[in-house]
């Protein structure tokens, strides 16, 4: 692999960005360099061209910390090494981060996503559902609150008045008949006497200003003589 510069150690352990063409040989036989050389060892030594004007053809041992296509950006390196710093670690671009960091948040968006429809799903779940013969049964109930149900053809008028008194508990049946008068009311009526108690319940039934416009015999108390 070819690169235009690099970051040379020299013998005199002094650092260098200068071009790659001072390396004498095949450039093509060098591949970059990923970890820090053990400058006191004696391997991976090169040799540079390090003309002089006294010795234009003179060559000096050095070793390669970093290739590079940028000599500004080996300057920077070379001054981060001479602090102490890893050089050989790759860093990021900053188009590299902004990447990641949109991946970031996008898996974040979808994850609160997928748990709110998971959520919806769940309070769908055990959301109860509304019963068609319940809804249907709190119908009937409610009309046969407000009146007395309709009698078929297999139930008896005492049936029916049962049935309807038993939705309306202030109301109490006159046996025999389909009048209905107050439960209450009723319960109060003197029976003391068959007459007194025959009287008090016309007067429930019928009320005091019916009876008094009326005679035993059904015909109307006022106007000529019967």
């Amino acid at each position: 692999m070819s690169f235009q510069f690099a970051i040379y150690y020299l013998f005199n352990k002094t650092l260098q960005v200068e071009s790659t063409s001072l390396i004498v040989g095949n450039l093509d036989q060098f591949n970059q360099v990923t970890l820090q050389p053990d400058l006191d060892s004696d391997d991976d030594w090169l040799e540079i061209k390090w003309p002089t004007r006294k010795e234009p053809e003179k060559t000096v041992a050095a070793k390669v910390l970093l290739f590079g296509d940028s000599f500004k950006d080996l300057v920077t390196k070379n001054n981060l090494f001479i602090l102490g710093k890893d050089i050989w670690t790759k860093e990021e671009s900053m188009g590299e981060k902004k990447r990641k960091k949109k991946m970031l948040e996008t898996n974040v968006v979808e994850a609160k996503k997928a748990r709110l429809v998971k959520q919806r799903k769940t309070l769908k779940a055990a959301r109860p559902k509304p019963s068609t013969l319940d809804h249907h049964t709190n119908s009937e109930d409610a009309t046969n609150i407000g009146s007395p149900p309709c009698s078929d053809h297999h139930s008896s008028p005492e049936d029916a008045t049962m049935i309807w008194s038993q939705h309306q508990p202030d109301v109490h049946p006159l046996a025999g008949s389909e009048v209905r008068v107050s439960k209450r009311a009723f319960q109060r009526l003197n029976r003391s006497r068959m007459t007194i108690f025959a009287q008090e319940l016309a007067v429930l039934v019928f009320t005091k200003d019916v009876l008094a416009q009326s005679t035993l015999t059904g015909k109307s108390g006022k106007g000529g003589p019967p």
